[in-house]
């Protein structure tokens, strides 16, 4: 389905796991009761993440990816 490379599929593992563990972890194990999870910001960038999951490197071609060009 999918053809994803690594490089671009490792910054959005690294963003979603940097995303959840400041935006919704950390305000629950602050012990400040004032302090709660920013759940927009992160579902926007858990949708930025798992774009950048989804993608390919600009370096690898369509060919290399084993992307069969549309048959006429």
């Amino acid at each position: 389905m999918f053809k994803t490379s690594w490089k671009t599929s490792a910054g959005g593992i690294v963003g979603l796991i940097a995303a959840a563990l400041t935006l919704v972890v950390q305000p629950y194990l602050d012990n400040d009761p004032s302090t709660l999870p920013q759940w927009s910001t992160f579902v926007t960038l858990a949708a930025t993440s798992l774009g950048l999951i989804a993608a390919r490197d600009h370096n690898v071609s369509s060919e290399k990816a084993g992307i069969k060009p549309p048959e006429a």
